[in-house]
């Protein structure tokens, strides 16, 4: 929607004119909750400006004082391949980004059932369910930011249930048969 939405405002197309078709993800076995005592933040995506990593350094800084112990991995340098060994190494994602299409990431990291903060930009508010597979804060503010964190980080089984939530909207929503029913 997102981007039938900046194709209209942006390139002069008829918004009413597209069918919008979600990328797609195969549920896979073996999900494990987080097993880790330590409020673990994660963030994938390319090291670039528009990936939002200044603001979650900002909010890091401000939730850092309020939760105890709270840490964050960065993949985003090179090929991490398979992300989901990354992402089950966490107990929540971060998706600060400033811009985006789709959000890959959030879907990914909902199906292995993590829950997602993410920035209110491109797809991300489309896949992640405010509140109940994660949070949706505005994009580029550090301070929300820092909230959103502080709400699942100092709540690692609020953070689990809302992961779990998140398979569940990942596996419903969001499989490869349903885009490709869609698509045909």
């Amino acid at each position: 929607q997102g981007l039938a939405k900046y194709l209209a405002e942006m390139e002069g197309f008829d918004e009413d004119g597209f069918e919008i078709v979600h990328y797609g993800i195969a549920a896979r076995d073996g999900v494990r909750p987080y097993s880790g005592s330590e409020p673990r933040l994660l963030c994938v995506g390319r090291l670039i400006p528009v990936k939002g990593h200044l603001v979650l350094l900002r909010a890091l800084a401000q939730a850092h004082s309020r939760v105890a112990g709270l840490v964050l991995d960065v993949a985003g340098h090179g090929f991490v391949s398979p992300v989901q060994a990354a992402i089950e190494r966490a107990a929540i994602v971060v998706v600060p980004s400033l811009g985006e299409g789709f959000g890959m990431v959030a879907l990914e990291a909902m199906e292995r059932a993590r829950p997602v903060i993410a920035s209110a930009v491109g797809g991300l508010a489309e896949i992640v369910a405010d509140e109940e597979t994660g949070f949706v804060v505005v994009p580029g503010d550090a301070e929300a930011l820092a909230d959103a964190i502080v709400a699942l980080a100092s709540d690692l089984p609020r953070a689990a249930a809302m992961g779990q939530a998140g398979r569940q909207r990942a596996i419903e929503s969001f499989t490869q048969d349903r885009s490709t029913r869609r698509i045909e």
